[in-house]
C-alpha cells in the first residue's frame, strides 16, 4: 500500500543475526518481498557490524537499493566487529521514469572512546 500512496519507499529493516557480517537467509528472503513490493530503499540494522549493500533488480526491471546492515553508530560492545558502524548515503532523482536512486555510498565511521566516554569518528 506504501507503493500506491507515495513517490518514493524506504523500509527501515531491524533484522539479521547479531555479530555476523554477512545477511542470513531472513534477510535475503524479505529483500526479496521489499522488492516485489516496489520498495525503493532498505536500511537495515540490529547486527551491530556491518553487512553489505547492493542494488537488486527485480523481474519487472525495478531497481531496490538494499543496506542489510548499516552497523553500528554509538556503541560500547567490546567486540570487535561492533567498533564499525556507517552512514547509508543516497541520493533521490526525478527523473522520466519516477523518482529513482542516482547516486549512493556507505560512508564507513569508526567507534572511538576517549576519557571513558564514546563517540563516532569518520573511518579513513
Amino acid at each position: 500500500q506504501a507503493k500506491s500512496d507515495a513517490d518514493f519507499v524506504i523500509v527501515f529493516a531491524h533484522w539479521g543475526t547479531e555479530y555476523d557480517d554477512e545477511p542470513d537467509a531472513f534477510q535475503k528472503r524479505w529483500a526479496q518481498i521489499f522488492l516485489e513490493c516496489g520498495v525503493d530503499v532498505v536500511i537495515g540494522t540490529h547486527p551491530h557490524c556491518l553487512q553489505p549493500f547492493e542494488v537488486l533488480t527485480g523481474k519487472d526491471g525495478h531497481e531496490m537499493l538494499i543496506f542489510y546492515s548499516i552497523g553500528n553508530y554509538i556503541s560500547a560492545q567490546p567486540v570487535e566487529s561492533c567498533v564499525k558502524g556507517g552512514m547509508a548515503e543516497f541520493t533521490v532523482s526525478l527523473t522520466a521514469d519516477g523518482y529513482r536512486i542516482s547516486a549512493y555510498e556507505l560512508k564507513p565511521l569508526a567507534i572511538t572512546w576517549a576519557d571513558g566516554r564514546y563517540g563516532v569518528d569518520f573511518a579513513e
